[in-house]
């Protein structure tokens, strides 16, 4: 299994305006919010809106998942663990940073419940606290896809006039199980994401 990987573009950034937003607006929006939790936000409504990736692999072809799960990987002092964020889409994002900031305490607490650690459709595993700015994450099967996330950055964009600009990224990947999506999939997907990410107004929605 492998995936492509992306540079993702994380706000606040220059971006088309919606909805009569302006930066300042959208900055606002997400004060206080997690890089974590908006690239966690983002996954779960790209396994959302993309089934095929969000789905499981039988021997007899994909089942579909109805709910999303998404794992978070986290580090603890008795080993890596992976609870899951259920439906993590489908609440504020205010709320998500909330559940994920208590999921990751209680984790590294050894607090974690035996309910919390099923029902994932798909794993996030973050490095970049640690310096790293790409890697490729493991499969967990049955599901169909990791999502890896990099050390968050200010780094130099080149604009379409040519010029050279600061802007916060992420270098992300997305690692798929072949028999249920292809990299082109997984290349889609990216692209929707980097399309959220440019419009944190349907991070919020």
């Amino acid at each position: 299994a492998d995936g492509p990987s992306r540079r993702a573009r994380t706000p606040p950034m220059p971006a088309r305006s919606v909805r009569g937003s302006s930066p300042g607006a959208r900055k606002a929006a997400l004060r206080g919010v997690s890089w974590t939790s908006i690239l966690v936000r983002a996954y779960a409504m790209v396994l959302r809106q993309y089934p095929q990736l969000n789905g499981f692999w039988t021997g007899e072809g994909v089942r579909p998942n109805q709910q999303v799960g998404v794992s978070i990987a986290i580090d603890t002092p008795s080993g890596l663990i992976a609870p899951v964020l259920a439906d993590p889409d489908l609440i504020t994002l205010r709320q998500l940073d909330e559940q994920l900031r208590s999921l990751i305490a209680a984790a590294k607490a050894g607090q974690v419940s035996a309910d919390q650690l099923t029902g994932g459709t798909g794993t996030v595993s973050n490095l970049g606290g640690m310096g790293v700015d790409r890697f490729n994450a493991l499969l967990t099967p049955p599901q169909a896809t990791a999502f890896s996330l990099g050390a968050v950055a200010i780094r130099p964009i080149f604009a379409e006039d040519g010029g050279v600009v600061p802007q916060v990224c992420c270098e992300v990947g997305l690692t798929i199980d072949h028999r249920t999506a292809d990299g082109a999939d997984a290349a889609r997907a990216l692209q929707t994401m980097q399309e959220f990410l440019q419009d944190p107004f349907l991070l919020l929605a």
